[in-house]
């Protein structure tokens, strides 16, 4: 047997409840020290989302612009495709007509071989 074991003496009750509650006051202790750096570590975190949904916010925001000027892009280009179709079947329609004319111009004021 360990000889400083019997050497020591037994501890009263009176003596193991302070031990008992020591230990369970360094436990506490230990406890409420984890909780707060979980609480600190749940309020950083927490600051960091607001600042990520600003950012979020701000870049949808931005997005939001760009579909916008896209769409009027599409818009515009709409609108001139529609305008170069209608001017293409203009000129289609037009052009035997044009030509004809031109046809008779030069022939009633041009020079003819001789004159």
């Amino acid at each position: 047997m360990n000889p400083s074991a019997h050497a020591e003496r037994r501890l009263s009750h009176d003596e193991r409840f302070a031990v008992i509650d020591q230990r369970f006051e360094d436990f506490q202790a230990q406890i409420d020290r984890r909780f707060e750096a979980v609480h600190k570590s749940i309020a950083e975190n927490t600051e960091l989302t607001k600042s990520a949904d600003e950012r979020s916010l701000r870049i949808e925001t931005n997005t939001q612009a760009l579909v916008d000027i896209f769409n009027r892009a599409g818009q515009s280009a709409t609108f001139f495709a529609r305008t170069a179709r209608f001017l293409r079947s203009t000129a289609i329609f037009l052009a035997p007509f044009l030509t004809v004319a031109g046809v008779l111009w030069a022939i009633a004021h041009g020079k003819w071989p001789g004159e």
